[in-house]
């Protein structure tokens, strides 16, 4: 599995772009202690994984509420981004500010 050390960290201050979740394969925790999620994103392979805190998670983000209920975090996952899930949405996106694609990634 890929890890936050093996893979690139957050893009998160760089440019508003949405990517679609695809998959989380796992999560750490950062220095500070904060829970962070390995995302594999639609499209691209698992050597393009990034580390994303749960704040850059778009509330009712369905990729991560099932993570988070299968690993026994919904508490943590809830406390920062997750909101009951409408109906209507179908589509989970994680949110953030990210960098330009360089050398065959984002």
């Amino acid at each position: 599995m890929t890890s936050c050390s093996d893979s690139e960290h957050s893009l998160a201050s760089e440019e508003d772009d949405f990517y679609i979740v695809e998959e989380i394969l796992g999560h750490e925790y950062d220095d500070d202690g904060h829970i962070v999620f390995v995302v594999k994103w639609l499209g691209y392979s698992e050597d393009d994984c990034t580390c994303e805190p749960v704040e850059n998670f778009e509330p009712g983000n369905e990729v991560l509420e099932k993570y988070c209920a299968e690993q026994n975090l919904l508490a943590v996952c809830r406390a920062k981004a997750l909101q009951p899930i409408e109906p209507t949405q179908s589509v989970p996106v994680l949110s953030g500010t990210f960098g330009k694609r360089k050398s065959g990634f984002f």
